[in-house]
Parts: C-alpha cells; sequence; structure tokens
C-alpha cells in the first residue's frame, strides 16, 4: 500500500479511502490512486486485513426466485460488486419457502461467520420470514417497492405500468392488457396495481388482468385466451419471456405484431433486440441495484444507518410496438 501511496503522491490513509470505496475523495485523486494499483498490479491481502478488521470479508447471498427474472442479473451484478470491495461472495438458494426452509439456510450461511447477507427475495412469503426474523448479523432486502424496517434496494416497480401505459396511449391505443406474473410475486401485484391506477387516470377501457408464471409458455397460452376473449390492441408483459411467447401466439393466431397487436415487455433481455420483431421493453438498471445493495450492506456492517434504495426505470422503445389500426 505504501509502494501505491507514494507512486499517486499520496497518503496511505488516501490509498485506503480509495480502496474502501469512501466518498470523501476527490475524482481526480481517485483516478491516480487507481493508475497506480494498475500500474504496480497491487493486491490486498485479504487475510491479514480480515484479522485487522475483525471482518470475515465474506457477504453471504441468499436467492428466493425460483423464474426466470431480472434476480439472476440482480445476483451477478452483487457479485461483481463485493469482488471489487475484496469481499467474497457465498450464494445460497432457497428450494423450500416455509419458515422452516428458510431459517435452515440462513442457519447453514451464519456458520460460515459471514458479514453480512443479501436477500434477494421477490415473494410475499420470503418477505413475511425476513421480517419475523430476529438476526444480529448485518443485512439487506433486494426486493420490489415495499416499506420496510430494515435497508432495502430496489427496481420502482410502480413506474412500469405507467411507461407502458404512456407509451401505448401516446401511440394511440386505449384498449391493452395486462400479462402478469404470479401474484405471490411482489412485483407481480405492485405492477398490476399501478395498472390499474394508471389505466383508470387515462380513463381507458378496463380489462381483466391475465396472470402468467413469467415462461414464455404462459405468454403463448395466455396470449391466445386474451385474442379470444378481448378486443385488445396492445399487452404489456410483466417479463420478456412472456413477451416472447405472446409474439409467437399473435403470429399463431393470423395476426402481424405490431400492425394488429402492439406487445411491450419488461427486463430487456440480452435477446430482446433480435425477438422478431426486436422488443420494445422497459429496463431497470439492475448493476446499480446489486452495488447499492452491496453498499448499503458494508454501511450497515459498519454501524452506518441507511434507507431504502429505489431505482427507476428506462422505456427501449424498438419495433414491436406502433400506432393501433384506425
Amino acid at each position: 500500500m505504501r509502494d501505491v501511496a507514494q507512486a499517486a503522491e499520496v497518503s496511505v490513509q488516501t490509498v485506503s479511502r480509495v480502496l474502501n470505496g469512501k466518498d470523501n475523495v476527490s475524482s481526480q485523486t481517485r483516478d491516480k490512486v487507481n493508475a497506480a494499483i494498475e500500474t504496480l498490479n497491487y493486491h490486498r491481502n485479504i487475510a491479514a486485513l480480515s484479522l485487522v478488521t475483525n471482518n470475515s470479508l465474506v457477504i453471504g447471498v441468499i436467492d428466493f426466485s425460483q423464474a426466470p427474472t431480472g434476480s439472476s442479473e440482480i445476483i451477478r451484478s452483487v457479485q461483481r460488486a463485493a469482488y471489487a470491495r475484496d469481499y467474497f461472495v457465498s450464494l445460497a438458494h432457497v428450494e423450500n419457502l416455509s419458515a422452516k426452509g428458510v431459517r435452515s439456510v440462513i442457519s447453514s450461511m451464519l456458520r460460515q461467520s459471514v458479514a453480512g447477507i443479501v436477500f434477494v427475495a421477490p415473494y410475499y412469503e420470503a418477505l413475511s420470514t425476513i421480517d419475523d426474523l430476529d438476526l444480529d448479523t448485518p443485512f439487506v432486502v433486494v426486493a420490489p417497492d415495499r416499506k420496510f424496517d430494515y435497508p432495502s434496494v430496489s427496481l420502482d416497480g410502480t413506474a412500469a405500468a405507467r411507461i407502458a401505459i404512456d407509451h401505448l396511449t401516446a401511440l394511440g391505443h386505449k384498449r391493452m392488457v395486462h400479462l402478469c406474473g404470479p401474484l405471490d410475486w411482489v412485483d407481480a401485484t405492485v405492477t398490476m396495481e399501478s395498472w390499474y391506477k394508471h389505466i383508470q387516470a387515462h380513463s381507458h377501457p378496463l380489462f381483466p388482468t391475465y396472470v402468467g408464471d413469467w415462461t414464455a409458455r404462459s405468454g403463448y397460452e395466455t396470449t391466445l385466451k386474451i385474442l379470444a376473449e378481448t378486443n385488445a390492441t396492445a399487452i404489456f408483459t410483466a417479463n420478456d419471456q412472456m413477451a416472447l411467447g405472446a409474439i409467437c401466439a399473435v403470429n399463431a393466431s393470423g395476426l402481424r405484431v405490431p400492425e394488429d397487436i402492439s406487445i411491450i415487455g419488461f427486463g430487456d433481455l440480452h435477446d430482446a433486440e433480435y425477438f422478431s420483431p426486436p422488443l420494445t421493453t422497459i429496463k431497470g438498471n439492475y448493476d446499480s441495484v446489486g452495488e447499492a445493495s452491496i453498499e448499503v450492506l458494508i454501511d450497515v456492517i459498519n454501524g452506518v444507518s441507511r434507507n431504502s434504495i429505489s431505482f427507476g426505470l428506462e422505456l427501449i422503445e424498438r419495433s414491436s410496438t406502433a400506432p393501433p389500426k384506425s
């Protein structure tokens, strides 16, 4: 560390602040220190640092998700953010959502003497179990919008429906349907409630909400029902996988996207721009969620009180939405 300080012409304390991600360092100084670290190929001795700080430098990540959603993207970003701060990540997946099953996984994690835990918890049942915990170990919850008594990081679940409705309304659509995710998922319920609120605010016709299970198959099967039971000109699906199934269902029915039916998804999968047609979707910044969850957790580990954080969403406009037929 002294060599890095000398090369960057700063104090050892300043190098330490940069390595630990502290804010009280100017961007110019931070760049100098990072350049010196790269030039010298400097790596901290994690074992020694763990002894000095009385911190195991291991962060537990407990994943409750059981479907192809944005949770995997969040977990990858959590790992990157932790590694960048010299923390090792121990990952566990909860298969049994009962209180007993959850507590068993947490107990296994605590036996590893983790410094803190990130819970990726999209289910109501998972959140209820966490609410009942009496953990001495610092933790943060990555979960959709909800009022917590503990720090949480999330995407703004109420914004997705508003963005979708505003976009479709601007194109001239009035008859639109929401294909939501399973209602035991918090974000599915939050988005559905926001959908009804904003549909009514625009005075659009109110259709029933159709429920899928996040998979392309459920998007396909449910969209066939939507086409048979409604005269909707647009569908907003709660994730991109269901949007893929919806596009296939429209094509199988002899209709076209977006000429006959506009479809907008959520998540911006890596392959979404290669759908046929390329999918208009709503993007959440999963990298920011992962980064913030580690920042908040490390502050809590260090005794700093933190409020919950929510990140906004962005419309990615491609070719699957267009004005309705006149």
